[in-house]
């Protein structure tokens, strides 16, 4: 019984928890209930998906973050639904991979000698938990696969865009 509930909760979660219309209404910045929408769908979620709990209220503690580790994952849905415009409401793999992209943040933590955080390894360590959290859920092999490698690849970056860094990239990650 279990595991059918979560498979069922898995299908929908996965319409829900990354669905642009549904984060356009919810998470509108300027909406005055942001942050007390942004507490209820943390709080749903978690119960999902309890991985994403120490997320929640993780100060990233970072020159390059300015929001706790749970509103910049719910930036990034916005800005992959919002300002991107992207609207393939099939594209499951992608809204999970931009769901799970940072999840092993809190795990990973360490100082510099200045006293920020760095985040060393956390690709791997987030490709790990959405691998695992993924598989949990019962989500299709591929799913997994797919969502894992892009999260595990999330920090790659191109230091030119010469067509043949481009080709050696996707020859490593595959074309898919």
């Amino acid at each position: 019984m279990r595991v059918r509930a979560a498979q069922r909760i898995a299908g929908r979660n996965s319409r829900a928890c990354c669905n642009r219309k549904l984060h356009y209404s919810i998470f509108d910045k300027f909406c005055p209930q942001f942050e007390t929408n942004k507490k209820k769908y943390a709080d749903i979620m978690c119960r999902i998906i309890p991985e994403i709990e120490p997320m929640i209220d993780f100060n990233q503690n970072s020159s390059y973050q300015i929001y706790d580790l749970w509103e910049h994952t719910l930036r990034c849905m916005d800005y992959f639904f919002l300002d991107y415009g992207y609207d393939d409401e099939d594209d499951i793999v992608t809204r999970l991979a931009v769901l799970f992209h940072d999840i092993g943040k809190p795990q990973c933590d360490s100082k510099d000698e200045y006293g920020f955080s760095t985040f060393y390894n956390h690709a791997d360590i987030s490709a790990k938990i959405a691998y695992d959290v993924l598989r949990r859920l019962r989500f299709s092999n591929d799913i997994v696969n797919d969502v894992s490698q892009l999260v595990s690849y999330h920090m790659t970056h191109l230091l030119t865009n010469n067509k043949a860094d481009v080709k050696m990239l996707l020859n490593k990650i595959g074309e898919k």
